[in-house]
């Protein structure tokens, strides 16, 4: 059963499809994202994006949470280790978060460091978006949806924001080191 809290994750997230969407393009069922909004760094540009990605991210927590996600362990100390990481990445506060992201994004994407983002999280998503199309279908999200596209979206922003500020990301140069770390799903193995 849901909890208030829960419901109005929910809610939030019905909320957030009413603004513009993150996606370039619909994506089609099975097809891997377009995930040029965190690649090229523009979601660190806009602040009304990089809000609306910081957003997506957080309620798809709450989601994971009350409907039981796909790994069918997030409850208590999961939920408090994904918000601790999502606030790493995406900042205490919207505003504080967009600054950082506004200020760090571009270097780290213009470095090496970039690269291999780019590298691993196409491969990454790619062997992990079935089983995430999957699991948002159970919850009544379309995966040829743009909110299925702009969730996957949010969460790839919080991974490269993790990436940047994780130094065994960095030293690892893949994703490989957030596989524990479900909360970044569908950008980590699980």
């Amino acid at each position: 059963m849901l909890t208030r809290r829960h419901l109005m994750g929910t809610f939030a997230l019905a909320a957030t499809t009413l603004a513009a969407s993150v996606a370039v393009r619909p994506t089609s069922a099975r097809a891997v994202p377009d995930l040029e909004p965190v690649l090229s760094g523009r979601f660190a540009e806009d602040r009304a994006l990089f809000l609306r990605m910081r957003g997506l991210s957080g309620t798809l927590i709450d989601l994971r949470t009350g409907y039981i996600g796909p790994f069918g362990y997030e409850r208590g100390a999961w939920r408090r280790r994904a918000l601790d990481s999502w606030r790493q990445a995406y900042g205490e506060t919207p505003d504080a978060g967009f600054a950082a992201a506004r200020h760090e994004v571009p270097a780290f994407l213009e470095r090496a460091d970039g690269g291999w983002f780019a590298d691993a999280a196409s491969q990454t998503v790619e062997r992990t978006a079935a089983r995430f199309a999957d699991w948002t279908t159970r919850i009544g999200i379309r995966e040829d949806s743009r909110l299925y596209e702009d969730m996957i979206l949010a969460q790839g922003a919080m991974a490269l924001l993790l990436s940047m500020r994780t130094p065994e990301a960095r030293a690892a140069r893949s994703l490989a080191v957030f596989d524990g770390l479900t909360w970044v799903w569908p950008f980590c193995g699980g």
